[in-house]
């Protein structure tokens, strides 16, 4: 009876590894359909927007890039400078330590939306400004 058991138990494990979990999910997933949002977010609604920037961790900086663009300029959304920027130089393959081995004009345009973040108030943008100025070249 014993070995009963234990057959009955090691052929239940057994068989269970191999089965997928199919409803494994990234935690930056979104909880509604990316196109609601999307166009949530492109009619200048900030909460969509935050909501993408969460979703795009798991995608490249390019792929998001469209959107701090679009938030800055369209809606005048001051937060989103900083995406952009941030953006820009994890494109450039770095980080802002790097900042100094990315050319000059993209330099200028991080540079400016930095600025433009720190305008709208975000303390990040100062720190990362004055970190920027103090070791620039």
């Amino acid at each position: 009876m014993k070995i009963n058991n234990i057959a009955f138990w090691g052929i239940l494990i057994f068989a269970s590894c191999g089965t997928k979990n199919h409803d494994i999910r990234s935690i930056n997933a979104p909880s509604r359909d990316i196109r609601e949002i999307q166009a949530d977010a492109f009619a200048g609604d900030t909460s969509a927007y935050q909501e993408l920037r969460i979703i795009y961790l798991d995608y490249s900086p390019e792929d998001f890039l469209f959107w701090p663009l679009m938030m800055k300029n369209r809606h005048n959304y001051h937060p989103a400078g900083e995406d952009l920027a941030n953006c820009l130089v994890s494109s450039m393959g770095g980080s802002y330590d790097t900042f100094n081995d990315i050319d000059p004009k993209t330099q200028k345009i991080i540079i400016e939306n930095l600025e433009y973040a720190a305008k709208g108030g975000s303390q990040s943008a100062k720190e990362t400004l004055f970190s920027i100025k103090n070791t620039k070249k």
